[in-house]
């Protein structure tokens, strides 16, 4: 619609989405849910370019319901929240990555032990040579999500990312995974307002685990956020009400329809690693 600023636009009512580049290079997109007759003033403080790590997206502040889907398991009651904007990454962290922070914590002489993704049973890795390798028998793509870590993981692995990168950089506070995942207009899914099967890596028959993070390109938020209802679900940094136990957002690759709901949550044990959780 033009270079800003912009004034006395009229647009049609309903949901859209503005797309924003800066002279420096910037990209972001601003949702909006505008109702017949409705005026709106919008303000942008759009940081430099180089401001936004690599594999982060913008996600521009804003006014939205957080919570009251009644088809959501364990979703929030409504709440009208202001969120500021901040940086999320663009997907889950894949194992590749994650091996990276392994195999960088051992070059400068770490202990890994206890940062090895685990089930029950032991390590799905083993550390060979300094460098990080499959246990045998559980090989995955490195492109999917990576798994069976805990919040003290996802922790570590955040304060290594922004020591790295030179930013601070922590887990998403739910309300801010919620705003990234579904914008402002109180969609259930990333996509819209119904689950429809094969837009997202959820109960696909067969799988031992989920796809590459670069298919299910449907599966992705107003800002430009992926795996939202299929994949993995994320850990936050929002602690639960029972003591020792913080929530968690998102849909998995096994999870059913109602479960991939933006506002469905749950709550799990902070030294939990799971099969279908990943950060």
């Amino acid at each position: 619609v033009g270079s800003t600023p912009l004034s006395g636009r009229t647009l049609s009512a309903g949901r859209l989405l503005m797309r924003v580049k800066t002279q420096d290079g910037l990209s972001a997109r601003v949702p909006l849910h505008l109702r017949p007759g409705e005026s709106r003033i919008i303000e942008l403080a759009l940081p430099k370019s180089r401001d936004v790590p690599p594999g982060f997206l913008l996600v521009a502040g804003g006014r939205f319901i957080f919570g009251g889907d009644d088809a959501a398991p364990g979703a929030a009651p409504p709440r009208d929240l202001d969120i500021s904007s901040f940086c999320i990454t663009r997907q889950p962290v894949t194992w590749d990555e994650y091996f990276e922070f392994l195999e960088d914590l051992i070059a400068v002489g770490g202990d890994v032990t206890p940062h090895l993704p685990r089930t029950r049973s032991g390590p799905v890795v083993v550390v060979e040579d300094h460098l990080v390798r499959w246990r045998p028998g559980f090989e995955v793509p490195k492109s999917a999500p990576v798994r069976f870590v805990s919040l003290g993981d996802a922790y570590a692995y955040a304060d290594w990312l922004g020591r790295r990168l030179g930013v601070s950089i922590r887990l998403p506070t739910e309300e801010e995974w919620e705003y990234a995942a579904g914008g402002v207009d109180g969609r259930p899914f990333a996509w819209g307002s119904r689950f429809v099967p094969g837009l997202a890596d959820t109960r696909r028959r067969g799988v031992r685990g989920p796809a590459s993070v670069h298919d299910f390109a449907d599966d992705e938020s107003p800002f430009g956020m992926r795996s939202v209802s299929g994949g993995v679900r994320e850990w936050t940094q929002s602690a639960a009400q029972e003591l020792g136990r913080v929530l968690i957002k998102g849909g998995s690759f096994r999870a059913y329809p109602e479960q991939c709901r933006i506002g469905a949550r749950a709550t799990c044990a902070v030294d939990l690693t799971h099969q279908t959780i990943g950060i």
